[in-house]
């Protein structure tokens, strides 16, 4: 096994699924790669045993029937098995896009400012802490983390809760001394609570059928023509 493939394996998401979307993925890109040339056999294979393997080790329900590649059928089981895969990853995708947002919120650019500018107080609070250099370094990170999740187009919840755990393993004096940073990260978590709500009782746009035009009567029109349909005779000359 190579570097690349040791860190392929210990950075695979928590989610079982999104696992086996991750490592198809890098089997597949390595497919490509091999196959550009040529379409040997055994680069099907090594792709197949990999993906089954990968699906069984995650107990994800894909693959389960596939019989055993060799050489010799290898093509024609990639054949029979791309189409259930790519299935399989279309339904993950939707399902994990479901979920995540509902785990997220889209903020503007007013909340995100509020939210970069508590962030960068809580900072500001980290940078006075003593504690060891491993404990202030994984302040760090989940602050980083979080406000980079705050630029992109919707903020997941799961930055935020990291950062929260990681405050709360604390002990001793260094829990008081965070307690104006975990002030501030209540008031994150309200903005966050406030963009919900608006994102969830945002009206929908309702398009109505355009409504027939009536032509106003003429002025010189008598209200009892207009039920007739009779012109009004015109003024005798004095």
């Amino acid at each position: 096994m190579t570097e690349d493939d040791d860190d392929l394996y210990s950075d695979l998401p928590e989610d079982s699924e999104l696992a086996f979307l991750q490592l198809e993925d890098a089997f597949r890109q390595k497919l490509v790669t091999k196959t550009r040339q040529t379409q040997a056999p055994i680069d099907y294979m090594e792709y197949l045993n990999k993906t089954h393997a990968a699906a069984h080790a995650l107990r994800v329900d894909v693959l389960q029937d596939m019989p055993q590649p060799e050489v010799g059928n290898a093509l024609a089981i990639y054949s029979a098995v791309s189409h259930k895969i790519e299935n399989y990853i279309i339904q993950v995708k939707i399902r994990n896009g479901r979920r995540t947002k509902g785990y997220s919120v889209a903020l503007d650019s007013v909340t995100k400012e509020k939210v970069r500018h508590l962030i960068g107080q809580i900072k500001t609070i980290v940078d006075r802490l003593e504690v060891n250099v491993q404990k202030k370094e994984a302040l760090y990170a989940r602050i980083t983390a979080l406000s980079d999740e705050v630029d992109r187009d919707r903020t997941k919840y799961d930055t935020y809760a990291a950062l929260a755990i990681e405050m709360s393993n604390t002990a001793g004096k260094v829990t008081r001394n965070l307690n104006p940073a975990r002030k501030l990260l209540d008031s994150i978590a309200k903005l966050f609570s406030m963009a919900k709500e608006a994102e969830a009782g945002k009206p929908q746009l309702r398009l109505e059928a355009p409504r027939r035009q009536l032509a106003p009567p003429k002025a010189d029109v008598a209200e009892s023509d207009l039920e007739t349909g009779t012109p009004a005779p015109e003024p005798e000359e004095c």
